[in-house]
């Protein structure tokens, strides 16, 4: 069955007017998926999957294609993944999106992830400030990002943040800075310019991977390097020996907390001890999500949390039209911070303390835990108890 000019036609306009809906509701991804019966499109709303509109198989399958056009990947490639980006304008200011095709048992699914708005410095320069982070964390994040040496890691989830966070932290480092200091990066994916930051795309499966790229960095009178992750034992390495050899380093490890955090540095490290001298210092990090301000609800705390939360009374998720009915809008950042100069943290750590010993530790040592942070913004009516515990809860 082939299609027309007027349906290609409908179906280019229909996937502007979706990237333009998705982008005036701050959606962070869209997904296109087909069904059994037909076809749904869903945006991700404040890190929630929501569904916005149902599509006949046909007409989902030319909104593919439009996209896959829009994006210079092959439309008539439905069996075998495509990757690629689609730069546009909304609201006067460019985006570029990072496009991905699946083959599905039920044909084809399509999936944009948006970032920032290129060129909007402002969204960076504000550093972590901007990001939610506060008081004694942001002290302490903002000190590891300007130390003049040492190893800085942003640990969490998938979709906590890391990347945005690391990233407001080198564009404002390169502004406090104003390109006196060389910034470098090495990433995998490159996932949007900064200003004042030089960056480099590697291939962490290729032959231009993290090792190669820090070898080839440091004969390229370097000041800071953000290294994209740290995947394996020589990587953490040669991130450490950077640090300690004059450089300030950063980088991300997939972990749940501080604690768990330094536990995989020591284990990929072949000598715990250099973690002491060359840690500038760890960032934990997830996103809850806001309670909406216009439709937000007094509620009685559940006793068993009471005393934990200091009150009986928080608020809860509402319903309104300008949360479409979730109770919630916009995120902010659940943050635990530990500097790398505690001599007891980092003794406890290359002595080889488990994970559990450690957490109590740093309890022990006064740092504030995930969990304590979710429920003092539980306290201040910033989230709701539920949204605090589904996110900064471990166990």
């Amino acid at each position: 069955m082939t299609r027309t000019d007027e349906e290609e036609r409908l179906a280019h306009e229909l996937a502007r007017q979706l990237l333009l809906d998705a982008v005036l509701e701050q959606s962070s991804d869209i997904h296109l998926v087909p069904e059994r019966t037909d076809g749904v499109v869903r945006y991700r709303i404040d890190g929630k999957l929501q569904e916005i509109s149902r599509h006949p198989h046909r007409t989902l399958s030319s909104l593919l294609r439009a996209l896959k056009h829009m994006a210079r990947l092959d439309p008539d490639v439905t069996t075998s993944p495509q990757g690629g980006t689609l730069p546009i304008d909304a609201l006067g200011r460019q985006y570029e999106l990072r496009v991905g095709t699946m083959p599905t048992c039920y044909g084809e699914s399509l999936t944009l992830r948006l970032t920032e708005p290129l060129g909007d410095a402002a969204v960076l320069r504000a550093g972590p400030a901007g990001l939610g982070f506060e008081g004694e964390d942001l002290r302490r994040l903002e000190r590891m990002f300007t130390v003049p040496y040492g190893l800085t890691i942003v640990t969490g989830a998938t979709g906590c943040g890391k990347t945005s966070t690391i990233y407001a932290g080198l564009a404002w480092l390169a502004d406090q800075t104003q390109g006196h200091i060389s910034i470098r990066t090495l990433e995998d994916p490159l996932e949007r310019a900064i200003d004042g930051v030089i960056q480099t795309a590697v291939d962490a499966a290729g032959d231009f991977n993290y090792v190669q790229g820090i070898k080839a960095v440091l004969m390229n009178d370097l000041d800071a390097l953000y290294c994209g992750e740290i995947p394996n034992a020589e990587t953490a390495r040669l991130l450490l020996q950077t640090a300690l050899t004059g450089h300030r380093v950063i980088s991300q490890l997939h972990a749940p907390d501080v604690a768990a955090a330094l536990t995989r540095l020591r284990e990929l490290v072949e000598q715990p001890y250099l973690i002491g001298m060359g840690l500038a210092g760890v960032a934990a990090q997830r996103l809850v999500r806001r309670l909406c301000p216009g439709c937000r609800i007094t509620q009685q705390a559940p006793a068993r949390w009471q005393d934990r939360l200091e009150t009986d009374q928080i608020w809860g998720p509402g319903r309104c039209d300008k949360c479409r009915q979730t109770g919630y809008r916009g995120r902010t950042v659940v943050a635990e911070t530990v500097p790398g100069d505690d001599e007891t943290v980092c003794h406890a750590v290359s002595r080889g303390m488990a994970t559990e010993d450690l957490r109590a530790l740093l309890r022990e040592q006064g740092y504030r835990s995930l969990e304590q942070h979710a429920m003092t913004l539980v306290a201040d009516g910033v989230t709701s108890l539920e949204e605090a515990v589904r996110v900064a809860f471990t166990a």
